[in-house]
């Protein structure tokens, strides 16, 4: 994990983008390491808790850097940078995948031409504008990230749109992994629901 383990003096903070029931996400830029002058832009993730709770705060999101760390670099998921105690991943530019759709939601009857473009020409005009077709490489997109934590036998426990984040391009990426839990395939696992 020490490889993880960000210094402060190479963090921006900036603007908070999201605040939540555990937490909030600011935007910032983290100087890389090595590399003059080159600046990541980053998402902050900060967990809320009360200064009593902070040990149990701290050891929860150890265990969840424990397990992140474990997942190889995909496509579809969130890309893990390191943390502070925050964590720290990469910024995606378009928000969470459910307030893209609910802001879209006059064209879902809309009958449209459907035109295929590749997603390296994408430009900010089709990030406004959606079409089945993008629908279809959402899901597609998402199942990709999912059989991913499948393949590296990790559960993410609260798949949900508000953690799918969709960049300008158009790229799915599967975040917040505060849930997930490494599993092993020898043992059977139950969920008892109260």
């Amino acid at each position: 994990m020490e490889e993880y383990v960000i210094d402060e003096k190479d963090l921006m903070i900036n603007e908070c983008i999201g605040n939540g029931w555990f937490g909030k996400v600011h935007k910032g830029t983290l100087r890389m390491k090595g590399a003059v002058g080159i600046e990541l832009p980053v998402a902050i993730k900060a967990p809320r808790v009360l200064k009593r709770h902070y040990p149990i705060a701290l050891d929860t999101l150890i265990k969840e850097m424990a397990v992140v760390s474990t997942l190889a670099q995909h496509p579809n998921i969130l890309a893990f940078i390191g943390f502070i105690p925050e964590k720290i991943s990469e910024f995606i530019d378009g928000g969470d995948l459910n307030h893209y759709l609910r802001n879209r939601g006059h064209l879902k009857y809309a009958k449209d031409n459907i035109l295929l473009l590749k997603q390296q020409n994408a430009t900010e005009d089709d990030f406004e504008s959606i079409c089945s077709v993008d629908l279809l490489s959402f899901a597609y997109q998402i199942a990709n990230g999912m059989s991913h934590f499948e393949k590296t036998h990790v559960v993410h426990r609260d798949l949900a749109l508000r953690n799918v984040l969709i960049g300008k391009d158009k790229i799915i990426r599967i975040a917040d992994t505060q849930l997930a839990r490494k599993i092993d395939k020898r043992i059977y696992y139950k969920l008892k629901l109260l």
